[in-house]
């Protein structure tokens, strides 16, 4: 199996030839699987990177939502 992320793996297999039929057909890629949903539904994922020191003596405090954000 190989792995190429989110976008990444769909290129992967329709170069190889599996994907919608249509599409590899239009592009003059040899169809080997015709599988519609490949590259379908794909969504962007958004996330946040919130760095922060806690003094250790505290920490069981802010293992919650509410404690993450007390001191933002």
């Amino acid at each position: 199996m190989l792995s190429a992320g989110s976008v990444g793996s769909v290129v992967l297999l329709m170069l190889s030839g599996v994907g919608p039929e249509a599409h590899l057909k239009s592009l003059r890629t040899p169809v080997v699987a015709d599988i519609p949903q490949i590259g379908q539904n794909l969504q962007d994922h958004h996330f946040a990177f919130m760095p922060f020191e806690v003094n250790p003596n505290h920490a069981a405090q802010l293992i919650n939502e509410q404690g993450t954000f007390q001191f933002s």
